[in-house]
């Protein structure tokens, strides 16, 4: 077997969850014996490897951290550093948040030919954005959340007003960043009045929200897929919030401390156990999905309602644990992701690349 590369890190406000999802990657490769290496995305945008990146505190300062390219050669890749090349087979990519899971650092990898795992920098950069994926999936008749758009043009302009904006959406209010994940920036509104505290203050993270109307007496069911246009593989659901309340970057995260209350699989009707599974299908093909991508769902309680809240491209440490109530192991699942990759890079090598019948390379030289 080739080294696979665990790429992860970069620019985004979840930099250190990728850390983490990188981290339980590298266990899951060690305990399989597989060659691998960390390679580690600065925020400056330039690549590390070295035994140091093994070390969590290393990365306040770098220390230790040996800068590197990707190259490709001869129909081969390596990542280079010091002098010394590895020759990569594919790349893992472990990286969360816009400028990274929005198919930049995807995009990257494909345009070096390197086979990696992911969905593509089309369906990845919809998938980031939450309008647009809202909109696909109002048009599959797959429910979502009711909810508006406002930019922070909008909010800047002399005539905008709030109240009128709100007309037809109920309170309280939710309050998303239009790109990020994990919860960051988040939060609820119980009148008008908070939401105009709440916006000026978000401002710095992005420059689009969405409003939503909160779905109270809810509990939140998250469910993940891996695959492809082949084959497609459903976790176990899992009900990570019975509480009726909006969960914080916080409240996600602290599973890492054992401290977040989680079942799996989650106890839940039939209907709605089918429904979840079928919405979560029908978005990963219509999206055109591949690897594995988690789909948080709504579950109200006395309406009996399902909604798909949101997906996840580039789930924090992959959904491993979705899947292992299953049967199939992190290394089983590291090995889907590998195999999903191969199938990609194989199926783009044999699409046409050059158009024989174009006549401007012979234009361009008669000039």
């Amino acid at each position: 077997m080739k080294t696979i590369a665990i790429v992860y890190g970069g620019d985004s406000l979840e930099h250190d969850i990728s850390i983490v999802t990188a981290f339980f990657v590298h266990e899951a490769c060690q305990k399989k014996k597989w060659p691998h290496c960390l390679i580690y995305l600065s925020r400056k945008g330039s690549f590390y490897c070295g035994k140091s990146l093994e070390k969590k505190e290393n990365y306040a300062s770098l220390h230790g951290f040996h800068a590197g390219i990707f190259v490709r050669k001869k129909n081969r890749a390596y990542f280079v550093s010091r002098g010394k090349r590895k020759e990569i087979g594919v790349v893992l990519l472990c990286g969360h948040g816009k400028g990274v899971e929005d198919g930049t650092l995807g995009g990257y990898f494909d345009t070096l030919k390197i086979p990696v795992c992911y969905s593509g920098v089309e369906t990845s950069a919809v998938l980031q954005n939450k309008e647009l994926t809202k909109r696909i999936l109002r048009s599959e008749k797959i429910p979502v959340v009711k909810s508006r758009l406002v930019t922070k043009k909008d909010l800047m302009e002399h005539h905008f007003s709030l109240s009128n904006f709100l007309q037809g959406l109920r309170a309280p209010y939710i309050l998303k960043p239009l790109h990020l994940g994990s919860s960051i920036g988040v939060k609820k509104g119980n009148t008008k009045e908070e939401l105009e505290k709440e916006l000026p203050q978000l401002i710095h993270l992005e420059d689009a929200f969405l409003i939503e109307e909160a779905i109270e007496h809810l509990v939140e069911y998250n469910i993940a897929v891996v695959g492809d246009d082949r084959r497609i593989f459903l976790s176990d659901i899992e009900e990570v919030n019975h509480k009726d309340q909006v969960l914080s970057f916080h409240d996600k995260y602290e599973e890492f401390q054992g401290e977040t209350t989680r079942v799996i699989p989650a106890i839940l009707a039939e209907e709605v156990k089918r429904k979840i599974e079928q919405y979560a299908s029908k978005a990963f093909l219509k999206f055109g999905c591949r690897g594995v991508v988690r789909f948080d769902f709504f579950y109200q309680k006395e309406s009996g309602e399902v909604y798909l809240n949101e997906i996840n491209s580039i789930p924090g440490s992959l959904a491993y644990y979705l899947f292992e109530s299953k049967g199939m192991s992190f290394g089983e699942l590291i090995e889907k992701l590998i195999d999903c990759a191969q199938y990609r890079a194989h199926y783009a090598q044999h699409q046409i690349h050059i158009y024989e019948e174009s006549n401007l390379l012979h234009i361009a030289r008669k000039k």
